[in-house]
């Protein structure tokens, strides 16, 4: 199956590097034909683990890595949200903020749902404690997404991925 959100992420980090290097450069790199490259980034064919992780090799895209993570292992992912602008610490530091918002008034009630026993709570209950997890994932996608515009803006963003692989080496589970 075609992942397509990867193939979107493909194209718009294909087309960010274009003044550094060309498509076929990037192919070149990774060992594959130019047009190969270009039926992943349309969505034609999908891209192995393999390639993926050549590919984000090659583009040095922490977005490109994140979004191949989401689709091989099913973990969180950055905010990828047409209607807003995402590239703006400013708007990413408030969408943040309110989805933090947002996940604490769900812990809330979660919290006053979970303590009651599982046969004694209510579908309203039952409803609350799904909420917080669904906040709780919005609130953890916007930090991802508020870090790397913050980092873009402090011009760190070439030093991002040291600094979480240092963190990963660190703490990392």
């Amino acid at each position: 199956m075609v992942d397509l959100k990867f193939a979107e992420r493909l194209k718009h980090d294909l087309t960010a590097i274009k003044p550094v290097k060309t498509h076929e450069q990037v192919a070149n790199e990774i060992h594959m034909a130019p047009s190969a490259l270009s039926n992943l980034k349309t969505g034609k064919r999908s891209a192995t683990r393999d390639v993926k992780k050549s590919l984000v090799r090659a583009l040095g895209s922490l977005k490109l890595a994140m979004s191949a993570a989401r689709s091989e292992f099913g973990v969180l992912s950055f905010l990828d949200d047409k209607k807003r602008r995402l590239d703006s610490p400013f708007t990413t530091s408030l969408i943040q903020y309110k989805e933090e918002q947002e996940r604490i008034q769900a812990q809330h009630d979660y919290d006053l749902a979970i303590c009651k026993q599982p046969q004694e709570r209510t579908a309203g209950d039952v409803a609350a404690i799904k909420k917080y997890f669904k906040e709780y994932f919005e609130e953890i996608a916007s930090e991802e997404t508020d870090v790397q515009a913050k980092a873009i803006d402090a011009g760190l963003d070439d030093e991002l991925q040291a600094m979480i692989n240092q963190f990963n080496r660190q703490y990392g589970g």
